[in-house]
């Protein structure tokens, strides 16, 4: 249980269920390129802007071990607070989806080939990522594939211990997988994405562990904290301290959805989240401020609404 808890009054609560209940058909983007996973037409979601051969890209299942090793991948390479216009995740997922195309399953091999080989394959597939980054990805996805040879197969890796447990030896073991943070984002973020699969979450070995487990929180999670939940001052200290912070986001998530806590992640996340074109990414998803049920309490509603009405 957390030591600090987040209070809400059970108004709040409920419009934080309903705007959440506007994500749920949004998918990240590296789930769209699975045969099984792509989202259909009317899916209201983070377009990813795959085309249909793309959406068809991974021939095995996301639950599978390789499509469990693509979900690592994926969330190895993420930048938190990416604009996220093309999908959440898109940067990294375009740069997965290039490495398959050209290499098949022996993407998880790549620790096999020379590294000035995947250096100059992934400069091409991140030519828009900062230089910083972009240099980081080929040692990153090496020590991703050297960890699937440590492992062995992951479903079964992620069923036999606690996940914060797991979370921590992907930190540990995995290059810029946070060893030295706090919150360790990158790994709780794979976790989540595995729980983005339908059903995962809720499988016999699998769930006890993700209802236990503390998710991801990110600069929207902080934007919610203090722009609608409005916390008493004596609490902004230990909220404000990663681990706390963790473990009350970690408590109201199982009180907002107490069967699917992993569910209020990329609503936060998205609030007020800018999405690279001038909007934020809650926006997107909710269709405009009007029908967002958190529009009276956020204080970017005005301008939008007023705008709105000028228009």
């Amino acid at each position: 249980m957390s030591a600090v808890k987040i209070e809400i009054t059970p108004d709040i609560l409920n419009r934080i269920r309903v705007y959440a209940e506007a994500f749920a058909s949004c998918r990240p983007a590296i789930l769209t390129l699975f045969a099984a996973g792509a989202p259909d037409a009317t899916d209201a979601s983070d377009a990813s802007g795959a085309s249909s051969e793309d959406a068809s890209l991974f021939p095995f299942a996301a639950d599978s071990d390789r499509g469990l090793g693509i979900l690592l991948l994926a969330s190895a390479l993420h930048r938190p607070g990416a604009p996220g216009s093309a999908g959440f995740g898109a940067g990294a997922a375009s740069v997965i989806a290039g490495l398959y195309r050209g290499y098949g399953n022996d993407v998880f091999r790549l620790n096999r080939l020379p590294f000035e080989t995947l250096r100059t394959r992934t400069d091409a597939l991140a030519a828009t990522w900062d230089d910083a980054e972009r240099a980081r990805i080929p040692g990153i996805l090496r020590s991703v594939c050297d960890f699937f040879f440590r492992v062995g197969p992951l479903g079964t890796w992620l069923a036999d211990a606690d996940w914060e447990q797991r979370a921590g030896e992907l930190a540990q073991e995995i290059y810029w997988m946070g060893a030295r943070s706090s919150t360790r984002t990158k790994a709780r973020l794979f976790f989540w994405l595995a729980c983005q699969i339908p059903g995962f979450g809720a499988r016999a070995d699998m769930r006890p562990r993700a209802l236990r487990f503390t998710w991801p929180v990110s600069d929207g999670h902080m934007r919610v904290l203090f722009d609608i939940f409005k916390p008493a001052r004596g609490s902004i200290a230990a909220l404000r301290r990663p681990e706390g912070r963790g473990e009350a986001f970690a408590e109201l998530a199982r009180r907002v959805f107490p069967d699917e806590p992993w569910r209020l992640y990329r609503p936060f996340e998205a609030f007020l989240c800018p999405d690279g074109q001038g909007g934020f990414q809650c926006r997107a998803v909710q269709g405009g401020c009007r029908p967002c049920a958190l529009a009276p309490l956020c204080p970017a509603a005005p301008h939008f609404l007023a705008r709105e009405r000028a228009s």
